[in-house]
């Protein structure tokens, strides 16, 4: 796994998997996830969602850089 480098241009999306911090928020091209400290990718549903959890800054990646971190069955921020 690569470390995390601000891409400057979407066309510069990492294409093979990135070790990202426990707690960031990226955006893929398939939708917004939280890397918990799990090492699993919890999907923000709503930009609803996304935006009443006020991140700091959320990454924009790609499905390639997230790969090794396995999509969680729950569900984040609905009720």
């Amino acid at each position: 796994m690569k470390f995390l480098r601000r891409p400057k241009s979407r066309s510069e999306l990492p294409r093979e998997p990135v070790e990202y911090p426990s707690g960031i928020c990226v955006k893929t091209e398939r939708g917004a996830y939280l890397i918990n400290k799990d090492g699993k990718r919890y999907r923000i549903p709503t930009q609803a969602i996304l935006d009443s959890w006020n991140f700091p800054f959320v990454v924009d990646s790609s499905e390639a850089a997230v790969s090794e971190y396995p999509v969680a069955v729950l569900k984040i921020g609905l009720s």
